[in-house]
């Protein structure tokens, strides 16, 4: 079986992979592992790219559930004072 690979988004090259390490948690049923790895692109400045499109993303979504929670509190309110 081949082993999967990990391209990267913006140019297409295999990501390397930087930082791994394993998690175990334990449950009522037992105790399971989950391996977590860190990618990067190769080219330094298309990973940069990546970081900078991906906070802008994060920070985008931050936004929107701010709004989100905004709207459902002044809903809230005007559902109590009805």
């Amino acid at each position: 079986m081949k082993k999967p690979i990990n391209v990267c988004s913006r140019c297409g090259k295999p990501r390397i992979a930087v930082k791994s390490w394993v998690e175990l948690i334990k449950t009522y049923s037992g105790e399971y592992s989950i391996t977590h790895t860190i990618n990067v692109c190769p080219d330094p400045e298309c990973q940069q790219k990546v970081d900078t499109e991906i906070a802008m993303h994060k920070k985008r979504v931050e936004t929107l559930m701010q709004e989100r929670q905004a709207r459902e509190e002044e809903r809230k309110k005007t559902k109590k004072s009805a």
